[in-house]
């Protein structure tokens, strides 16, 4: 083994979920908002992030794996400069950050993508063997009948 793997050097974020798990241990949480504010009040590194709360867009995805030159500006920072060979003229740029330097036109912004939700197999499957885990007052709320009879 070497040297590397013998040591482990803890960050800023791993300590944040470290606090964050030793506290969710102790907490009774039922649903996503009781851990969300579980993170909310022992967390100074971490902020909950609910699904649902932003609207997913059909962004195109960069074949990034092509690129193998990569370079940044201290004049634009927030742009990611990538070339796919080093003698390559052709340069591609890509935009990692917010700046009002470059404000994207709001008719480009691509379609907002519908959220599929959970299958009426999945629905049947946890209410059947997941519902009966959960405590009383959230039965309904976390683990409703797919059939929509209670």
């Amino acid at each position: 083994m070497s040297a590397f793997h013998q040591t482990y050097y803890m960050c800023f974020i791993d300590t944040g979920f470290g606090r964050i798990k030793q506290k969710y241990r102790l907490e009774d949480t039922d649903t996503v908002d009781h851990t969300a504010s579980v993170v909310e009040r022992f967390s100074t590194s971490t902020l909950p992030v609910l699904y649902g709360q932003w609207e997913l867009h059909a962004w195109k995805v960069l074949a990034i794996n092509s690129y193998y030159y990569f370079r940044f500006e201290s004049s634009d920072p927030e742009v990611l400069y990538m070339r796919q060979s080093a003698v390559s003229t052709a340069e591609t740029w890509f935009l990692i950050g917010k700046t009002p330097l470059l404000e994207m036109d709001v008719e480009n912004i691509p379609r907002v993508i519908s959220r599929a939700g959970l299958s009426d197999k999945r629905r049947r499957y946890i209410f059947k063997h997941v519902r009966p885990l959960v405590r009383i007052p959230f039965r309904d709320s976390l683990c409703p009948d797919p059939e929509g009879v209670f």
